[in-house]
């Protein structure tokens, strides 16, 4: 990439301008100018996981193709985009740029958003103030064009704003004008979020539409964000519209860090590709590329520290919303993801809120969010084999089901930690809690037991490999825990379920000594022997006996281990009665 040895890693730096008069390491994607020239949809929609290059990539095309005055040819002289020949090269500086991001806009009520909006419209229009005193304005259209300089325009005129403004520049410069929208669908989560959807829709819609339908001033518009929000929903009417996203091979180098990057990337700082490097995180598929996560790449080439850096970066609400909806059908594939495995899914590639509980449209807002990416050949038009890319994203899983779960990292630690240390009581009686706490009254339903405790397994991926449903012996078990070292217990976790009816006491608990928080209702937990904790403790037993009768213990023979803890767990509601046994191998 002809990149001197030692050159700083660009954190934090977005701006392209800034990145080269810095002369910080840049990965040339200036082909990327290229393919737009030859791209002959008139506007382009990227989404792409945050962080994955979208804003520097545009930055890069706001300075290539705009004529604000300023000589940049020297941004680009050294770059792959000038050997392309006069083509390319005849349209650096020559077309007037509107160029507006949204990435702020992230308020928790309609007023506070709006007010943004109108604010970053207005300090777009000061860029071109210049258009204030031409003749180019009819006198309607100057007077919207000084009240949104002035930010105290109505809201028809901010929804006109775009296509009023690339009119009056087209005017003036003679020439077509090009759009640029970076990460417009970042209001419109905030707006889900908070409950102002409507009206942050109804604004979007009216702003998009009027810079890119039947805008007869557009040269080219670009729009970037991470997801890919239904038509319907946002882009009504548009025709004009192609939409580019990580199923799609044109364009797939230009966004992240392909594996020759990433190896000269490192060469740069005297390092290397280890496998543990690919480990934290390669494993994003797009459009046949191997491509690396960007920001955790250039931060670990800078720290020289395998951790992460990509999760902390924003909000994952969107997230944690579909794990708190989704059924027990997409808990189950789930749960094969955070075991390693890959899975067949239907995904649903455009995104429409209303409907964030439904499956497909679950694995469509991981996917466009960088959370899974495609693991193989398609399997069909819809139908995708996915997995989860790196060990990265699996710790952010990881964080993601407790706190879905509504409850902290090292609660979880110290309930699991008592069943390493063999402190039954303990981890019976957290769970317990763990029960009151998180599963609805009215769920009782086997499978739904069986999904909770698997979500909570994530804290022993690195101790266990824990697998669900695992066809063993004469049948097919629920849990199954597989030591990585031989000095931990195989487990193995049996789920019953009653649903018999009037059952509205707590099963008596001994309260062995805790550390840390617990729910402030413990003390008043009903410790008695009643008969309905006795119907309880039969299906824990019952657990117990197909554990043995189905000979589940099989999975553990001639595997060096000496003997199985079995865990019979009857369940009705928020109550449950927990048996042991260590069963010789």
């Amino acid at each position: 990439m002809g990149e001197t040895r030692k050159k700083r890693m660009p954190i934090g730096i977005s701006n392209y301008k800034n990145l080269i008069d810095r002369n910080a390491y840049f990965v040339d994607k200036t082909l990327f100018i290229r393919d737009i020239i030859n791209d002959e949809s008139e506007a382009v929609v990227f989404t792409r996981p945050r962080r994955f290059g979208k804003t520097l990539n545009l930055s890069m095309l706001y300075y290539y193709f705009s004529n604000s005055g300023d000589d940049n040819s020297y941004l680009f002289k050294d770059k792959k985009i000038y050997k392309q020949g006069e083509r390319y090269t005849s349209e650096l500086g020559k077309y007037p740029v509107i160029y507006l991001t949204f990435k702020d806009i992230k308020q928790r009520t309609w007023e506070y958003c709006y007010n943004m909006l109108k604010r970053d419209i207005s300090r777009m229009f000061i860029k071109f103030i210049y258009l204030k005193n031409s003749n180019v304005l009819l006198a309607t259209e100057k007077k919207d064009f000084i009240s949104i300089l002035e930010g105290n325009a109505d809201a028809t005129a901010y929804m006109s704003s775009l296509e009023l403004l690339s009119s009056a520049l087209e005017k003036y410069h003679k020439e077509k004008v090009m759009i640029f929208i970076d990460e417009y669908d970042t209001p419109l989560n905030a707006a889900h979020t908070n409950g102002y959807q409507m009206e942050a829709v109804d604004f979007m819609r009216g702003l998009l539409s009027g810079a890119f339908k039947d805008n007869s001033s557009l040269k080219k518009g670009i729009i970037t964000g991470i997801n890919r929000i239904a038509k319907e929903n946002i882009f009504s009417g548009l025709n004009n519209v192609k939409v580019y996203t990580v199923f799609d091979d044109m364009y797939a180098e230009y966004f992240g860090i392909t594996e020759p990057e990433m190896k000269e990337m490192l060469l740069n700082n005297d390092m290397e590709l280890t496998d543990e490097v690919k480990k934290w995180y390669d494993g994003y598929r797009v459009g046949g590329y191997d491509i690396y996560n960007p920001w955790s790449a250039i931060n670990y080439i800078n720290d020289k520290k395998l951790q992460p850096y990509w999760v902390n970066t924003a909000s994952n609400d969107l997230i944690i919303e579909c794990l708190r909806k989704s059924d027990n059908i997409f808990k189950d594939k789930f749960s094969k993801l955070l075991n390693y495995e890959s899975i067949k899914v239907r995904i649903e590639k455009e995104m429409t809120y209303e409907m964030l509980d439904i499956e497909d449209n679950i694995w469509g807002l991981f996917m466009n969010a960088g959370y899974i990416t495609l693991a193989g050949e398609n399997t069909g038009f819809r139908d995708y084999n996915i997995k989860i890319p790196n060990y990265e994203i699996q710790l952010e899983f990881e964080k993601i089901v407790t706190i879905s779960a509504n409850m902290t990292s090292s609660y979880l630690y110290d309930m699991f930690q008592a069943l390493l240390e063999n402190n039954i009581d303990l981890f019976v009686y957290r769970y317990k809690l763990l029960l009151m706490q998180v599963m609805s009254y009215h769920d009782n339903r086997e499978n739904a037991y069986h999904m909770f405790m698997l979500g909570l397994c994530v804290t022993l991926r690195n101790i266990y490999t824990i697998k669900s449903n695992l066809e063993v012996g004469l049948g097919r078990s629920d849990i199954i825990f597989i030591p990585k070292d031989k000095k931990y217990h195989p487990i193995i976790m049996e789920f019953k379920a009653t649903g018999k009816e009037g059952i509205d006491k707590l099963a008596p608990m001994e309260k062995p000594a805790v550390s840390g928080n617990t729910l402030d209702s413990v003390d008043d937990m009903d410790s008695r022997n009643t008969p309905e904790t006795l119907a309880l403790e039969t299906l824990a037993n019952e657990a117990i006996k197909q554990i043995k009768d189905k000979e589940y213990n099989k999975v553990f023979e001639g595997k060096g281990f000496k003997d199985t803890l079995l865990m019979g767990i009857g369940h009705h509601k928020k109550q449950c009665v927990v048996k042991t046994e260590y069963l010789k191998i």
